[in-house]
């Protein structure tokens, strides 16, 4: 009969939609696996503003805004790629050889495949948005305005520890020699034991927020900048100030650290270069150019790349301290900025290239 003929094809096309199903998890369960496998063979993680390198070599930049995106662009300064599916906006991004993570104030994050800009895997469980990230071998730890950091299996997308001391939303994480730091609102710089999730050593000193963290192996030290303008660097072995850096008169939101340089950002609009001299820092060099607040920046290839609330990436040349391309195509603030490092050889260049 009619109805007979009718109720079996709808259990065909049930039948064809549960294999698409079966199908589809099938795929994501690989691309989480190979997520998995990815993230623990890429050592050491492309985390900006984590451990002091001199030049690392990129071939790729990547970037995160309120306007909802990611952004990948080349050193040319083209935007090779937009990837999107937030829902507020991008707060943070740490990025692999094969992966991108993002954080947003939806207190999402997700994992993107480089190649097609799929999203591949999305950790949900912050109650909060998600303002940092980082990579510690093959661990993903994120910090929220929900005042905790979080670590999460990249396989499962479950949270498997959390890590709770902080009174103010955690707003930089940095992974190194197996140890995690993170600055917060709560005036406080922190250093955490990883597998017990204990809190080994408080740093206080900054006179309100601190919103940048960097780690220099080169010193043996940590380097925090906050709402009271200042660059603060501590040994966190005990926790002490070991010196202050004032130039700016502004808000510092954001530090690169090299092996023998301090890049500092801010809300005055400025970026600042701090030189070693001896066992002095130094201010050498003031890069203006963006109409609001520097909110992010990275140093790779011989050149610094600043991010602001205008909306603009910003390169400079570092041996000239000459303007570059810019990265246009942002329409709100640019929160964070990512490297992909360049796995072939390098090609040498001339001086009049940097």
């Amino acid at each position: 009969s009619a109805v007979q003929a009718g109720l079996q094809q709808e259990a065909r096309d049930i039948s064809h939609e549960h294999q698409e199903l079966v199908a589809e998890n099938e795929a994501l369960g690989q691309h989480l696996a190979h997520l998995h496998e990815a993230i623990a063979e890429e050592k050491p993680p492309n985390i900006v503003s984590s451990v002091d390198e001199e030049n690392p070599l990129v071939d790729e930049i990547f970037t995160t805004s309120e306007d909802g995106t990611v952004r990948r662009w080349g050193m040319g300064g083209s935007c090779l790629g937009t990837f999107t599916g937030h829902n507020d906006a991008v707060l943070s991004v740490c990025v692999t050889d094969h992966y991108v993570f993002s954080g947003s104030n939806d207190m999402h994050i997700r994992a993107w495949d480089i190649t097609t800009g799929q999203c591949v895997a999305v950790y949900s469980g912050h109650t909060g948005g998600v303002c940092s990230l980082t990579l510690l071998g093959s661990r993903l730890l994120s910090g929220s305005g929900d005042d905790s950091i979080r670590e999460w299996d990249p396989r499962t997308r479950e949270c498997v520890r959390t890590f709770s001391g902080h009174k103010g939303c955690v707003g930089a994480l940095v992974a190194c020699n197996g140890r995690l730091y993170s600055a917060s609102s709560d005036s406080t710089v922190r250093e955490w034991e990883v597998q017990s999730t204990l809190c080994r050593t408080v740093a206080r000193g900054h006179e309100g927020p601190v919103r940048a963290l960097a780690v220099s192996t080169a010193t043996n030290s940590v380097f925090s900048g906050g709402d009271d303008t200042t660059v603060r660097e501590w040994d966190m072995t005990i926790g002490t100030c070991l010196r202050v850096l004032q130039g700016h008169t502004g808000v510092v939101t954001c530090l690169f650290v090299t092996a023998s340089k301090v890049f500092s950002g801010s809300d005055d609009g400025c970026t600042l270069q701090w030189d070693a001299f001896g066992s002095r820092l130094t201010s050498s060099k003031a890069y203006r150019s963006h109409d609001k607040e520097v909110l992010a920046l990275t140093v790779a290839n011989n050149r610094l790349f600043t991010a602001s609330a205008d909306g603009a990436i910003h390169e400079w040349k570092l041996s000239s301290g000459n303007r570059g391309a810019s990265l246009v195509g942002h329409t709100d603030s640019v929160h964070s900025v990512g490297f992909k490092r360049l796995k072939r050889a390098p090609v040498t260049v001339g001086d009049s290239d940097f």
